[in-house]
């Protein structure tokens, strides 16, 4: 008799608004607090990602001990985005002050944060950059040149001033940058001399080393990973790494039961309440499978609002906290949109629609299995019951305005009485 029973599902939704508010509220509050921990957790990585590339680049791994050839056949490869030598060394002074000077070439300086505030990169081995707040305390300016003891005493001409990292920051150094076959001629024994290297894809960062160890024949030992750079995709073998993905697991987890629990709970209770409901529909025709399939698609609608609005809330709730980042860590953060993951939305969408789901089927059930003349029998009793109470409560009241009302009315008779006796005695 019933064909077209799921059109039902919307005007029960609206009919019984009330009843199902505390559900709604229960998916959006789980949906919610899925997405805002999946949030904080970038924000977390976002930040220490972009405090640790200020400090150390932006780059996937470091290679050492190699030989130039080598170095050449990996930065032809097509898994590599970019690659360059960069070398390093602390053990010479100019002026009375620590100096550094590093080699590095011209492509890899935006991967090391270095940033050309004036002038432009050396272009022949003669010139050199110098860092801002070095420039600022000698007073020196481009074309002026500097006498630095490397292999022996060379001279060499500023054609650039770079702004400071966060080592030059909390230090007094002077730090100079020379191009990278320009150091190897003047530093024969270097502190720091590795392969630095960014691949195309970071999501693939342990495949593509193991690729080049096996076609290159290097030692794990050779290889160090930015650890931090593996943060973003789960990736590396940091116990760190692991626990905080770990940990997120749980939370999701914890909140997904608890979410079913609660949600099963409030629906059980909002059966209750529409037990009458559900019997009449048994009664004009429809079947034990149409009345599961219509509570659980109902309660699917409703969570479907649930994670709607659990989804626009976490999403209010993740810009200001990513505002709020970006006021707490303004100097290292740069707060950007990107918190706003797809991927994160989807995932506690999913979930969101999981939960709801299995909470659902418990309730589903018990009311696919309802006798309908049972259930309005039962309604009917309770609906006599509340009446029953009521009356019971009305008589009570009406009692006592009857007794009231007796006695007020005997007292006005008595008061009359006595005024009209007084009257006649008066006359």
């Amino acid at each position: 008799m019933i064909n077209r029973y799921l059109q039902l599902v919307r005007r029960s939704y609206i009919i019984h608004r009330n009843e199902n508010r505390s559900i709604l509220l229960c998916v959006c509050i789980g949906v919610f607090l899925i997405e805002v921990m999946l949030g904080l957790i970038k924000i977390g990585l976002d930040v220490q990602m972009q405090i640790d590339g200020k400090r150390n680049g932006n780059y996937h791994v470091t290679i050492n001990n190699i030989s130039e050839k080598t170095a050449n056949l990996i930065s032809s490869s097509e898994t590599i985005a970019n690659s360059s030598w960069v070398c390093r060394t602390d053990g010479t002074t100019w002026s009375g002050n620590e100096t550094i000077v590093i080699g590095i070439g011209e492509t890899f300086i935006d991967n090391m944060n270095i940033n050309i505030l004036e002038g432009k990169f050396p272009e022949n081995e003669k010139e050199i950059l110098i860092n801002y707040s070095a420039s600022t305390r000698n007073n020196l300016e481009i074309g002026d040149r500097l006498e630095i003891e490397l292999n022996d005493l060379s001279s060499f001409k500023i054609v650039g001033i770079f702004e400071d990292t966060l080592e030059m920051n909390s230090s007094n150094k002077v730090a100079i940058i020379l191009e990278e076959s320009t150091f190897e001629k003047y530093v024969s024994k270097p502190d720091v001399k590795s392969y630095y290297i960014e691949f195309v894809n970071s999501n693939t960062i342990e495949k593509n080393v193991d690729e080049l160890m096996n076609k290159y024949s290097l030692d794990k030992s050779q290889i160090q990973f930015n650890s931090l750079a593996l943060l973003t995709s789960g990736q590396g073998e940091e116990e760190y790494i692991k626990e905080i993905y770990n940990i997120a697991h749980i939370l999701i987890m914890l909140v997904m039961l608890f979410s079913i629990f609660i949600i099963r709970s409030n629906f059980n209770i909002t059966m209750q309440q529409k037990v009458k409901y559900y019997g009449l529909l048994r009664c004009i025709g429809a079947t034990r499978g149409q009345t599961y399939k219509l509570v659980l698609i109902e309660g699917l609608y409703i969570g479907a609002r649930g994670i709607i609005m659990g989804l626009i809330l976490g999403i209010i709730v993740l810009l200001g906290i990513n505002s709020l980042a970006d006021i707490l860590f303004g100097e290292y953060y740069e707060s950007t949109f990107l918190v706003l993951s797809v991927t994160n939305i989807i995932i506690a969408s999913i979930i969101g629609f999981v939960s709801v789901f299995f909470a659902m089927l418990a309730p589903s059930r018990r009311a696919a299995k309802l006798s309908p003349l049972r259930a309005i029998i039962d309604e009917d009793e309770k609906s006599d019951r509340t009446k029953k109470k009521k009356s019971h409560l009305f008589k009570y009241i009406e009692f006592r305005l009857g007794i009231y009302h007796a006695i007020k009315s005997n007292w006005t008779v008595k008061s009359s009485n006595k005024k009209n006796n007084s009257f006649m005695q008066i006359y």
